[in-house]
């Protein structure tokens, strides 16, 4: 089994492509959900609607600053949004400052890039909001269980590189990556 997540809309994105990516996939093996941008309530979601043994956990979020699909290579133990009043503190006082993916993603960022050339690069920080929050607690939960990888993607734009269409046979690519190990 093959678990997605993508988010709800917040700031700017009054639909997040992430939730358009993620609930269009229709294919047997493969479950998504859409989850709340809120710290606290993201990983708690994600736990109530994961399927039990899910092999493959793929989070995606969106983000402004990428121009190209992101694998994140690292979750880090740090929670920031000074927008929100936040100041800077750890996910788990006790937790690692850093939790490597458990997925083999130099390989599947090699099986992208083939396919689809320039389209996905390696990310060594997912920030310090939602997204690494809600990477943290899942590699921290569930690494010793499942291939965990957190994914940016650029909003859908008009454009051939970043459209929805595109996008959509980039994750179909990457779950027969996935399906065919």
């Amino acid at each position: 089994m093959i678990y997605l997540t993508g988010f709800e809309a917040f700031a700017h994105f009054e639909e997040n492509p992430t939730k358009k990516l993620v609930t269009a996939v229709d294919r047997k093996g493969v479950q998504a959900s859409v989850l709340p941008v809120e710290y606290e309530r993201a990983f708690a979601t994600m736990k109530q609607t994961k399927p039990g043994l899910s092999k493959t956990i793929i989070h995606f979020g969106v983000s402004d600053r990428a121009p190209r699909w992101q694998l994140e290579y690292y979750a880090h133990n740090l929670r920031h949004c000074p927008t929100e009043g936040r100041v800077a503190e750890r996910i788990r006082e006790e937790g690692p400052e850093v939790i490597k993916t458990s997925a083999p993603v130099v390989d599947w960022l090699n099986r992208l890039n083939e396919k689809d050339p320039g389209s996905t690069e390696l990310s060594t920080s997912a920030g310090t909001y939602v997204c690494n929050d809600l990477y943290y607690l899942s590699l921290l939960q569930y690494s010793s269980e499942s291939e965990i990888l957190f994914i940016h993607v650029p909003d859908f734009g008009t454009d051939e590189n970043h459209n929805f269409e595109r996008q959509s046979r980039r994750l179909a690519h990457l779950l027969q990556i996935i399906s065919d190990k």
